[in-house]
């Protein structure tokens, strides 16, 4: 249809742009991105991580997406990673955006729930694997932002305000931090 052609041209466009002005990564936010935009980033070489949701259990919004992520969550962290598993520009998979439940225990029991079941529905080819990261407010010093990153691959930190570089605080509280 016109509009869909409307939509990846104008989505090439935008990727080109970006990758032109020196920009060779895209962060999504908040809700897988459309088919359009993953051929764009797959054709331009822009490396992509694609993230499935904004809250899960606990909303933050009137309508928002908890009133269905307990009947949803599954198939849609499926129908993403499935869809996409295959695309060269997706290295990382978010499972979500400041999620307002990351320091309750269910909360921190998702986290390592989600992130096991994208690993099993992309598994690691040839000894290589996609990382799962995770959207996070600040740099939380306590046992509970440990447990909800425990399970992650990569700490993702949103408006991390510290005297202390991120990643130094982390290294203090993580024994099995790899220094390369």
């Amino acid at each position: 249809s016109l509009s869909d052609t409307h939509t990846h041209t104008h989505t090439h466009t935008h990727t080109h742009t970006h990758k032109a002005n020196g920009y060779n990564a895209i962060r999504t936010s908040h809700n897988p991105v459309s088919r359009a935009f993953v051929a764009a980033c797959n054709k331009h070489g822009v490396m992509l991580m694609e993230e499935a949701f904004d809250c899960w259990a606990d909303g933050k919004n009137v309508d928002d997406y908890n009133l269905h992520f307990e009947a949803w969550w599954q198939r849609d962290v499926t129908s993403m990673v499935l869809r996409d598993r295959n695309a060269p520009a997706i290295i990382m998979w978010s499972i979500g955006n400041e999620i307002p439940m990351r320091k309750a225990p269910a909360g921190i029991a998702l986290s390592r729930t989600i992130s096991d079941f994208i690993r099993a529905l992309d598994p690691s080819v040839d000894g290589t694997k996609r990382a799962v990261t995770s959207a996070y407010p600040g740099v939380g010093e306590d046992k509970a932002t440990d447990d909800y990153m425990a399970p992650l691959d990569v700490a993702g930190y949103n408006y991390s305000v510290s005297t202390k570089p991120t990643f130094l605080l982390v290294d203090a509280r993580s024994p099995d931090y790899r220094k390369p």
